[in-house]
């Protein structure tokens, strides 16, 4: 979840599992922050979004870190993010 692009249909799917129970509350409103009358809970894709956001971030000023270099050499990435970071940062 944190390094791949997870597709909302599976987003959808782990929510719907979680949710299973009878619930007091809408997952809606549940995923809003607190001082909107929510509970803080975070939906999956958001989650997921942000991790490669954080990730495609931290690619940039990074040049020299190892895991930066493994990355370059495993997908050939010469001056561009791989697709599905690039992807997740084209939809915020």
């Amino acid at each position: 979840m944190q390094s791949l692009m997870i597709p909302e249909g599976i987003c959808e799917e782990i929510e719907r599992l979680v949710r299973k129970k009878l619930a007091l509350v809408n997952w809606d409103s549940g995923c809003q922050p607190r001082s909107s009358g929510g509970l803080r809970f975070h939906c999956l894709e958001d989650h997921n979004k942000s991790f490669l956001m954080k990730l495609g971030f931290n690619l940039v000023p990074n040049d020299n870190a190892l895991w930066v270099r493994v990355l370059h050499s495993k997908y050939g990435m010469n001056e561009q993010l791989p697709e599905s970071i690039s992807r997740s940062l084209m939809k915020w």
